[in-house]
């Protein structure tokens, strides 16, 4: 019976060594840490305080590990804001509690304004629901300013002293007033001041900080492995998590025990061609490492192959058990129960040569989006490189089964970052005044709802720590469990679609290429073993004029309307992105 490999040595894999420039998605997806709250409880909450879920494999040289980091460090900024202003806040109610109830009932208003259904009307409409909320806050401010008021009058009479002044009260609510409003603004020009140094063009990752511990630490090295690995565990419908939207997608399937050459009648049976599937796979591989720009300087650059297995990562945890040690599925590591993060050689090739298992071989081609300087004869440049940001990834299934050979051909895309995000390469370099402005631009608002929210998400985060120490999810409690991964982050900021028609024509170019390659190699490989190609020829030209005439950014296109029988063609067929859909 197969056992579970050895765990993969993080070393081992391709990851961006530190000091490296982060590629521009990385980048920009570390500044969706700091300005978008609920991407970066997300995303800590699915791959950093879950322990023992996949990650989705990362596309165009995107690494999600400092991602993370910043994940990390943003929500520690956070922290150290809220329990500044709950400090002030609790202060404030009980030294100077009149003028702070006071001030309370004029910011509420103002925060509740910020609530997503609120945002979303006009100008008019929101004026007439503050006003609303401005009164129903306002009444019972008063009675509380009032009974105050009237307790502290009370006490200085029975005292002997005089209550505060109107200037001394003046003088308290400008202190709270300050104070709330000065650590609110503060926070937001810290956090673009951080964005602006750390995350610029050409910035490497960030290094190991004090926001992570020891079992934090050694979660985002397994990320960092399995990021890269061979093996994705997902959870839900969508295989191909982290590759972006399905561009296209088509299946052949030919018979292998038709023999070239004429026939009469339905004469006696054929003998069956044996097909090794493994032995396909590396001459379809060799064939396509072929266009890479590592094999001819004519070559596509950026162009990467490697396996990929995937599986559905809900297990049910007796499988093979013998009653014995634990419980768990033999692709779940017993020492750190997560997944594994890669598969030896072996494996691999037995999972090509069962194609009715649980999991499913895909040969992965990624195609990053950077391009290469343009010399002139004296080697001067001419064109700078650049990344257009977006990725496209091809998979190849080939399959022996019932006497029959499967090819299935996928293709993705994977948008560029949202332009929110991006907004990182427009702030100024060296001018404080205009990073200040930036930093509290149209965002006036959000300071009054950061003040009034500051001791809601303290304890929401005392509850998160609280649940994360006492290891509330432990998947040896269960007899079955879900170690897949539910999304990408990268997906989660990826753009609707492609910034310009060119990056859509590349996607077009680059799926054309890989396509007939792809049928070439597949063709060779069959007549060199003696099989009759005239029906693979016959559903290849079907899906390739398809291609040909029918190509726009969106549509569906069933296989029928274009080739005969055996053969299924997609064009376009957009899912959810980020998440596995269920």
């Amino acid at each position: 019976m197969y056992t579970s490999p050895p765990a993969a040595d993080p070393t081992a894999t391709p990851q961006v060594p530190f000091g490296a420039a982060m590629r521009n998605a990385t980048r920009y997806m570390a500044v969706a840490a700091y300005l978008d709250p609920s991407f970066r409880e997300t995303a800590l909450r699915e791959l950093v305080r879950n322990r023992h879920r996949g990650v989705a494999p990362s596309h165009g040289g995107f690494d999600v590990v400092p991602v993370l980091r910043h994940c990390l460090r943003a929500r520690s900024f956070l922290l150290a804001r809220e329990i500044v202003l709950t400090v002030v806040l609790a202060g404030g109610l009980l030294l100077l509690t009149e003028v702070t109830i006071q001030w309370l009932a004029v910011v509420i208003p103002f925060a509740l304004l910020t609530v997503r259904p609120l945002r979303r009307l006009s100008r008019p409409y929101k004026i007439l629901v503050w006003f609303v909320i401005s009164t129903l806050v306002a009444i019972p401010a008063a009675f509380a300013v009032v009974a105050v008021a009237t307790a502290r009058a009370i006490s200085s009479f029975l005292e002997g002293g005089a209550p505060p002044s109107g200037a001394a009260l003046s003088l308290q609510l400008l202190i709270v007033v300050l104070l709330s409003l000065g650590v609110a603004a503060g926070y937001r020009i810290a956090v673009f001041r951080v964005i602006g140094r750390d995350l610029r063009p050409g910035a490497p990752p960030p290094p190991p900080g004090p926001a992570a511990d020891a079992a934090t630490e050694q979660r985002l090295r397994w990320i960092g492995a399995a990021q890269h690995g061979n093996v994705t565990l997902y959870s839900g419908r969508n295989a191909f998590l982290g590759a972006g939207d399905t561009a296209r997608a088509w299946t052949i399937a030919v018979e292998l025990d038709r023999a070239p050459g004429p026939r009469e009648g339905s004469g006696p049976a054929r003998p069956l061609i044996e097909i090794d599937p493994v032995e396909l796979h590396a001459f379809v591989r060799e064939r396509l490492a072929q266009m890479s720009a590592q094999s001819h300087p004519a070559g596509i650059i950026n162009l990467h192959i490697r396996d990929q297995i995937v599986a559905t990562g809900r297990f049910n945890q007796l499988h093979g058990w013998n009653g014995k040690g634990s419980a768990l599925h033999p692709l779940v590591d017993p020492g750190q129960l997560c997944p594994w993060t890669n598969l030896p050689e072996q494996v691999v090739a037995a999972v090509i040569r069962t194609p009715q298992a649980g999991a499913r071989h895909y040969q992965r081609l990624d195609i990053n989006s950077e391009g290469p300087h343009v010399l002139d004869p004296a080697g001067r440049t001419v064109i700078p490189a650049v990344d257009r940001g977006t990725s496209v990834t091809a998979f190849v299934h080939l399959a022996v089964e019932g006497r029959m050979l499967y090819t299935e051909f996928v293709v993705t895309v994977l948008p560029p970052v949202t332009g929110v995000y991006r907004s990182v390469d427009e702030l100024p370099l060296s001018s404080p005044p205009l990073l200040v402005y930036h930093a509290l631009r149209g965002r006036w608002l959000y300071l009054f709802r950061d003040i009034v929210a500051a001791p809601v998400r303290l304890l929401r985060m005392a509850w998160q720590a609280f649940r994360q120490a006492i290891g509330v999810d432990d998947p040896r409690a269960y007899t079955a469990y879900d170690y897949g991964a539910r999304l990408s982050l990268r997906e989660l900021g990826a753009a609707e679609r492609a910034d310009t028609l060119i990056q859509e024509l590349d996607t077009f170019k680059y799926t054309k290429l890989v396509e007939e390659r792809l049928t070439s190699a597949v063709l060779d490989f069959l007549e060199d073993k003696g099989v009759d190609t005239t029906a693979y020829r016959r559903q290849a030209t079907a899906v390739s004029i398809s291609s040909t005439t029918h190509y726009e950014y969106s549509g569906n296109y069933p296989g029928a309307q274009f080739g005969g029988p055996g053969s299924q063609f997609v064009q376009n067929v957009n899912t959810q992105r980020g998440e596995a859909n269920s």
